[in-house]
């Protein structure tokens, strides 16, 4: 049995306070905590360090010895959390995120992290191929969307690798068309309104979550031709081309504040999309990332930990 940084602390009380009681209370623990820690001492030397008298506790001679080590002990320990925690606070941000479109909030919640941490190093990159999990874990912090289909499977892998999962938003699919085609006037859309535009997509066809439902309207998707980031040139440009996105976190896209694209939501929400953050668990995480996770939080009213029970997937 080894003797532990706490056991020291606990002794220390017991012979500040002349009691195990009252060790107990001004620590706030079970006096059965303090007397195993007594016990674990004095296992671990082979001798005494207390002895009771009329007035109380007292010291051992080597107790008294030990009483003036462990404060010393206690002192550098106390340094060296200081100082791991200094290292922590300016561990370097790597965040991963699918899509550009949640940029917007990630930065307001960049700006905020580094208003607290000025000489912080923040590292965004950019994936763009959606429902990659391993991406979680190359980047430490992932930002990306999620059909619910793939959650339960994401929360999984996530833990598995000392992650959490959270939402940021509950989000779907719309449609985001050229301003001046016929159908910007409309509230919501069909996919059989669709029928005689041109769709772009950025990321292959073949994975995008719903193109079985696209491909069962007769919507073909031309999504070999653009990058992500020139996707909303192309609807802006092209009366009669259109783009399927994420809806409510593009809303800031400047083509939409600017009127040049409408976003229209699909009618009944046929195509769910929610934004999630992958970020390590409380045994992993630098508190460089914790001031950024608190800062998204603030970005995302909405923002919700995904619990899951590890004995469901065992």
């Amino acid at each position: 049995m080894f003797v532990q940084f706490e056991h020291l602390k606990y002794f220390r009380a017991v012979a500040d306070h002349k009691s195990m009681t009252r060790a107990a209370e001004a620590l706030f623990c079970a006096q059965p905590t303090i007397s195993q820690a007594i016990k674990s001492i004095e296992s671990e030397l082979g001798y005494p360090v207390i002895k009771r008298s009329g007035s109380g506790i007292e010291l051992t001679d080597l107790g008294t010895r030990l009483y003036d080590d462990a404060g010393i002990i206690l002192d550098d320990y106390q340094r060296w959390l200081t100082l791991a925690e200094e290292s922590s606070l300016s561990h370097p941000v790597a965040i991963t995120m699918t899509g550009t479109a949640p940029s917007f909030y990630v930065i307001k919640a960049i700006n905020k992290t580094q208003q607290k941490l000025p000489d912080l190093s923040i590292d965004i990159k950019f994936k763009h191929e959606p429902d990659a999990l391993e991406a979680q874990v190359g980047g430490r912090l992932s930002i990306q969307y999620k059909i619910p289909a793939h959650v339960g499977n994401t929360a999984e892998f996530a833990r598995h690798h000392g992650l959490k999962l959270a939402l940021l938003q509950k989000d779907a699919f719309s449609v985001f068309i050229n301003a001046a085609s016929p159908l910007a006037d409309k509230d919501e859309l069909e996919l059989s309104d669709l029928l005689d535009h041109k769709l772009y997509i950025y990321q292959s066809a073949k994975r995008f979550p719903y193109i079985k439902q696209l491909e069962d309207a007769g919507i073909s998707a031309h999504s070999q031709m653009f990058h992500e980031n020139n996707i909303m040139v192309a609807v802006s440009l092209i009366k009669d081309a259109y783009a399927i996105r994420p809806g409510k976190i593009a809303t800031h896209d400047p083509y939409i504040t600017q009127g040049a694209i409408r976003r229209i939501p699909f009618k009944g929400n046929p195509f769910p999309c929610d934004l999630y953050v992958s970020y390590p668990d409380e045994k992993h995480i630098y508190e460089s990332e914790k001031v950024f996770i608190e800062s998204l939080m603030a970005s995302f009213p909405s923002f919700t930990p995904i619990e899951i029970n590890p004995q469901e997937n065992s």
